[in-house]
């Protein structure tokens, strides 16, 4: 599709086979979890309604690796504001974090928050992903502004790694992630 923005088809291909994903986010709620009226107001900046509605579709279609029969695992650690951020009006949100909630207590899914009181920490740099595929080869991937960057190397690899474990570190209990996700539900 070509909406999508540079690097980021070849990153869906290797997705699409991942058994394993590790992912920060600090900005919004990542497209594996967003609900299509979240989504909607994501991706609607800039776009006709036309072509925001595409590629939303195509954002839904992806978060069919985290069901069925052998689902993709998921580990997600978000910083609280990429929570709390306002997108859409209320229900929006509403219906956005009542999904994180059902999301997060999935088998195959480990949802943390790093709370807003830590300060800095390892991912105040940015959002990123990394890749566990089934032939036991990893990738890592970040995006910026204009296009997103592939990393195969396994030292970067292997890096993203160390610094996902060094965010997990600061992050909250999956437990009191998901107090966190029900306190900021009842706040709504």
């Amino acid at each position: 599709m070509e909406l999508l923005p540079p690097g980021f088809p070849e990153y869906l291909h290797w997705e699409a086979g991942a058994v394993l994903i590790h992912k920060l986010e600090v900005m919004q709620v990542t497209g594996l979890f967003q609900t299509p009226e979240y989504a909607f107001e994501v991706l609607r900046r800039g776009r006709s309604a036309e072509d925001a509605e595409g590629l939303v579709a195509t954002r839904m279609a992806r978060q069919e690796i985290l069901v069925g029969e052998d689902p993709c695992h998921a580990v997600v650690v978000y910083d609280e504001w990429a929570i709390r951020r306002p997108v859409g009006g209320i229900d929006v949100m509403r219906g956005q974090v009542q999904h994180l909630v059902d999301v997060a207590i999935r088998e195959n899914v480990t949802l943390q928050i790093v709370p807003s009181s830590q300060g800095a920490y390892e991912g105040t740099m940015g959002a990123f992903t990394i890749l566990g595929l089934r032939d036991g080869v990893d990738m890592a991937y970040e995006e910026g502004h204009v296009g997103g960057q592939l990393h195969r190397r396994s030292e970067v690899v292997r890096a993203f790694g160390v610094r996902f474990d060094k965010i997990r570190g600061v992050a909250l209990s999956v437990d009191d992630s998901l107090q966190l996700l029900n306190e900021i539900l009842e706040s709504l």
